[in-house]
């Protein structure tokens, strides 16, 4: 191995593990704040810890989403969502059918996903309910 490679390795270790202890430190704290929440102010915590988490992984949205018991629909019970960003649906049961592809990534392999437009979507979301122009 060459030394310029030792090194290169090393610096990328010692900046993995530096965002590492970043996040670790983030969600620690976001935490914390749940531990002593009066219950009438659970959702609005909730809120403002999606808000900190949207914008700590730079992202247009971040929510909570809750699957029905029969797992036939879902819907989304918190949202943080950035400027000018469509709003999306809260509160609202949705059919799973509607968005099979990310319904299956985010409830069966337990992934997030991110995309700039709806082109960026993979093949096997391209079917209608998933090509949605909410981008949901």
């Amino acid at each position: 191995m060459s030394p310029e490679f030792k090194r290169e390795k090393k610096e990328s270790s010692s900046l993995h593990l530096k965002d590492r202890l970043i996040f670790e430190e983030f969600l620690s704290n976001l935490s914390a704040r749940f531990v002593n929440v009066p219950s009438d102010r659970v959702d609005a915590e909730i809120l403002c810890a999606l808000e900190e988490t949207r914008g700590f992984f730079k992202v247009e949205r971040c929510a909570i989403l809750w699957v029905s018991p029969d797992k036939i629909t879902w819907q989304i019970t918190h949202a943080a969502v950035a400027e000018n960003v469509s709003l999306v649906p809260i509160g609202v049961e949705l059919p799973i059918s509607l968005f099979p592809w990310a319904y299956g990534k985010l409830t069966h392999k337990q992934e997030t996903f991110s995309f700039t437009s709806l082109e960026d979507l993979p093949a096997e979301a391209s079917t209608a309910g998933n090509r949605s122009s909410n981008g949901a």
